[in-house]
């Protein structure tokens, strides 16, 4: 934690006397570490309750959901049953009922002592977004609540609102560290002080810990050598070698420590987020055994970090085990993840993302992507039409497939026939209360 001490104490008061804390930090600055390290101490004291958003198609309020322990079927009955006038009128009234659910059971935490940490903020969905936006705008927030993310905001109504919820809270500054700074890390890591020929070769590095630290992590101790002024310094060989390998640092320290096995750490790295090493094995048809151990290699290492599952030390540690294998091997681990997870009768959504990766088509690939839509038909009518059109996409039917409307309808427009819906799945959205003309 070299450097991050006001940042630290930031969040000890927010801890302490409750509050809205925003960090904005670039990649590679320490945030998802410092997350970790606040979470830890604030443990001591009060109960403490975090997510990380994820990139990919993920199903609505689903970081929201995950905070407050709250499944899709607990809310779902709350759109069940007759639906009056007013709530006709109201666009997305799913959306209406569901969000109002999820803070209701937000409100539920006022005046327990709870801190709700959300990471890769820059990732949540839309529907944890909006109610983000909806808890943040309680007076007081129910309970400290400490989010990261990237500083870039994009725009549109979901950057509209992020800005919005920005606004409101305290901004917490992580910025990259200073020559000082890196020294002080340097000599953590050492266990003494270091010379200047490694402190220069590391202001390559921009100040970003993760970059520094991967490149420290990479030094053997045949790199250093002791100097007469007392401090340890980085040999002539090595500083040369510095030059090269500091402005790509993760990827070479990745490289260093994967080796011939690659296409292991980039099938890890294609999982998502987090990976279990017998998907791994399954994928690349390796014995149980043989996966384990190259992954538990990749953990001594701090490449990869054991929790329930295995994750990546940092996403940039993915991100560069994925470019470690060509596009089409990409696309073709994609399609053993797909197939894998079919065979399994997996999560739709995840599945779908797999195969959107593969750049599959045909009528088995629409087929998975048309039940991910439906799944999130429901909650989030605008993704699932997204996904309706990737699966006619991916289609080799000239035609519209007829499951591959979000809300399957047998109704058809009728108006005023009062007949009800009749399609398979979940009722559809303007017949969600059973009666055809008068929902319409």
């Amino acid at each position: 934690m070299v450097g991050r001490e006001a940042a630290l104490a930031s969040c000890d008061v927010l801890v302490r006397d409750g509050g809205f804390g925003w960090i904005s930090a670039v990649a590679g600055t320490g945030k998802t570490y410092l997350l970790r390290h606040v979470a830890a101490r604030a443990a001591e004291h009060v109960a403490v309750r975090q997510v990380t958003a994820t990139a990919g198609t993920v199903a609505p309020y689903a970081a929201a959901r995950q905070l407050l322990g709250v499944s899709i079927a607990e809310l779902l009955p709350a759109q069940a049953g007759n639906r009056s006038f007013f709530e006709a009128g109201v666009a997305n009234a799913a959306g209406v009922l569901m969000q109002e659910s999820l803070v209701e059971r937000a409100v539920e935490l006022a005046g327990k002592s709870t801190l709700v940490i959300v990471d890769d903020v820059h990732l949540i969905d839309v529907g944890s977004l909006g109610w983000l936006d909806a808890v943040t705008a309680l007076d007081p927030v129910p309970f400290a609540l400490l989010v990261a993310g990237r500083p870039e905001i994009p725009d549109g109504p979901a950057g509209d609102v992020a800005r919005r919820v920005m606004e409101r809270s305290s901004a917490i500054a992580l910025a990259p560290l200073d020559a000082g700074a890196i020294a002080d890390l340097c000599r953590a890591r050492a266990g003494m002080p270091v010379g200047s020929r490694l402190v220069g070769a590391l202001a390559g590095t921009g100040g970003l810990p993760l970059v520094v630290t991967a490149v420290l992590e990479d030094l053997a101790d045949e790199d250093l050598a002791p100097a007469d002024d007392g401090t340890v310094d980085v040999t002539g060989v090595a500083e040369e070698r510095l030059s090269r390998t500091v402005p790509d640092a993760v990827r070479s320290r990745l490289e260093s420590v994967v080796g011939r096995e690659a296409f292991v750490a980039a099938a890890a790295a294609l999982a998502g987020p987090t990976f279990h090493i017998h998907d791994v094995s399954a994928v690349l048809g390796l014995p149980l055994h043989e996966a384990a151990a190259v992954i538990e290699r990749f953990d001594r290492a701090g490449v990869v970090v054991a929790e329930s599952a295995y994750r990546f030390r940092h996403e940039h540690y993915r991100l560069a085990a994925i470019e470690l294998v060509s596009e089409p091997m990409r696309e073709s681990l994609h399609s053993a993840y797909a197939r894998l997870f079919m065979e399994h009768d997996g999560e739709p959504l995840l599945v779908a993302d797999h195969l959107v990766g593969a750049k599959a088509t045909g009528g088995d690939a629409a087929s998975w992507v048309t039940r991910a839509a439906q799944q999130l038909a429901p909650l989030d009518a605008t993704a699932a039409l997204a996904l309706a059109d990737r699966a006619l996409a991916m289609s080799s039917e000239p035609n519209r497939p007829p499951d591959a409307r979000p809300y399957p309808c047998a109704w058809r427009g009728r108006e005023g026939s009062g007949s009800r819906c009749a399609g398979p799945g979940p009722p559809c959205r303007c017949h969600a209360g059973g009666g055809g003309g008068a929902a319409a």
